[in-house]
Formats: structure tokens, sequence, C-alpha cells
């Protein structure tokens, strides 16, 4: 008996002088656990393995309705960002995680935690700037538009004094001195979008008159400046050669926010120059810049 004991003493100290390190490949050392070493750090084990579908949805289904307290939902959700710090997932792993999330309805109790936690939170100048960099000439698709669309609409019936309280919301800010300092300060700071994107497409306008001069010399007048209109409504260039055919050109920035889409857009003038007899010529801002001379054939095409 004594000389089991001996020998399990003997196999416990040479354990605890032979220190292992991590089996996932991490080199960090394990821990003592009382009686050798661990093979593996916690949480290391399931590191760099791949799990069929059915073990999965076997973990999955055990841990449905399973109650932890609150300190312990706590000290994973730590454990989760202390790993996570820092790591880049790759393209595909964000695009799993994309497609698992699509389609799924957070209930009213996960969103309002949601809002909660994010109220009072101050994002920092370097995270702005991150913002702002990966939203800078982003173009939306006509479907995304029109769900963004949807969904506002939705969210307006389901809450109808929404724009109320947004409205009393703001004018309570407007009152704080320190808020009317800041927001003054940042419209110095430099031009927001609408004022980039106005500049630029009227100086688009200058040169798709110089074009239009240059390719149909005394054809069309540009009649922007609001010295022509077709039943209140202003077009941007109009024949000069007794043809009642007029020119839009549009930047698809400002008729989204007018209208909703681009195609609304295109419906609604053409319905009401045809009012008047007038053909209408679409020209978006994209085609001029990059192909004229599929801008040069819709012109032509339609004057002869």
């Amino acid at each position: 008996m004594n000389n089991k004991i001996y020998n399990y003493n003997i196999k416990i100290m040479m354990n605890l002088m032979n220190p292992k390190y991590c089996l996932c490949g991490c080199k960090n050392l394990t821990k003592w656990n009382g009686n050798n070493y661990s093979n593996y750090l916690i949480g290391h084990s399931f590191k760099n393995k791949i799990l069929s579908e059915k073990h999965k949805f076997k973990i999955s289904e055990s841990h449905k309705g399973l109650f932890r307290f609150l300190e312990t939902r706590l000290k994973i959700s730590k454990a989760l960002r202390s790993i996570n710090k820092g790591k880049k997932f790759s393209i595909e792993h964000n695009y799993k995680i994309s497609k698992a999330l699509k389609g799924k309805k957070l209930s009213d109790e996960r969103k309002h935690k949601i809002s909660e936690s994010l109220k009072g939170k101050l994002l920092s100048e370097e995270t702005k700037k991150k913002l702002s960099e990966i939203h800078k000439g982003r173009i939306l698709s006509e479907e995304l538009k029109k769900k963004l669309s949807n969904s506002h609409i939705k969210l307006h019936k389901e809450y109808p004094n929404l724009k109320k309280d947004a409205s009393e919301r703001m004018k309570k800010l407007w009152k704080n001195k320190e808020f009317v300092e800041k927001r003054l300060e940042s419209f110095n700071r430099s031009p927001n979008n609408f004022a980039i994107e106005f500049n630029n497409f009227l100086q688009l306008k200058i040169e798709f008159n110089n074009f239009l001069q240059l390719n149909f010399p005394n054809e069309w007048k540009y009649t922007g400046d609001f010295s022509f209109w077709i039943g209140r409504k202003n077009p941007d260039f109009v024949n000069i050669n007794g043809k009642k055919v007029c020119i839009e050109i549009y930047n698809e920035y400002f008729k989204v926010k007018n209208y909703s889409s681009t195609n609304e857009y295109i419906k609604n003038r053409s319905n009401h120059f045809l009012k008047y007899g007038w053909k209408t010529i679409f020209v978006n801002q994209k085609e001029f810049i990059y192909d004229k001379k599929l801008v040069l054939e819709k012109i032509s095409k339609r004057i002869n």
C-alpha cells in the first residue's frame, strides 16, 4: 500500500515537473488539474475542429432552454470578447454568419435590449472615420432601396407617433447649448454628402450642356435655370427647333430621396410632360460619365 502511495506521489511529481503546451497550437501552457496538466486550455479543445452537421444539431438541441445565471452569462461573454478581440474573420466566415442571421426575426424584448445597450454609447473618432470610409461611394441596389423603404413604411404604421416623438426629441436637443455648438461645428468642419453631391451635379450639368452644344449645335437650350416651365415643372434642356422634346439629366442620390426610386421618378416625370405633348429623354449621371457614346445614340434616336 505504501509503495502504491509512493509511486503515485512520484508520478504526480513527475507530471508537475513536465508542463504541457495546449494541443490547439496556441503555444500557451495548460493548467494543472490536480493530477497532471490538461491537454487543452478551457475552450481550446474545439479550435480548428470541424464538427459534422449532426454533431452541431445535437449541441444546439442540448442547449435549448438551458438556464444560466447572469453571472455565468457575463463570464462567457467576457471570455468570448477576449478570444475574439482583434480577430479578423474570413470573408467565408462572415458570409456564413450573415446567411445564418438572414430572415431571423428578433423578439420585441431582444430589440429593446439591443436598443438599451446602445443608448448613450459614444463612438470613438477612429470608429467614426472607419464607418465613414466604408460607406463612401456605396451605391445601394434598387432592391435594397425598396426593402428599406417598405421597412420604414411598416415601422411608421406600427408606431404612428414615431415621427412626432422624433420631432419632439430634436426640438429638445436644439434647446441644448452644447448640442447646438457641436452641430454648428460639424457643419463648418467639411461639406456633408448632400452639399458634395449637389456641387458635383451642378458641375456635371455644365459639362452636359457643353456636350450638347458640341454634338448638336443650335439644337438644345439649357432651361434648368427656371427660364422655361411645362405645367409647373422645369425641365433641364428643351429642343429649340420646333420639336417638343426635353432632356432630364438626373442624379440617383437626389431622386431616391424624393421619389423612393429612380423608376418612380422617371414614370412620374415622363407622364407629366406627356400630358402637355412633350417627350422626355432621361440621362443618368453615370451614363454620361462612363458611356457618352450611349447618351449620344439615345438623343440622336429621339430627335431624328
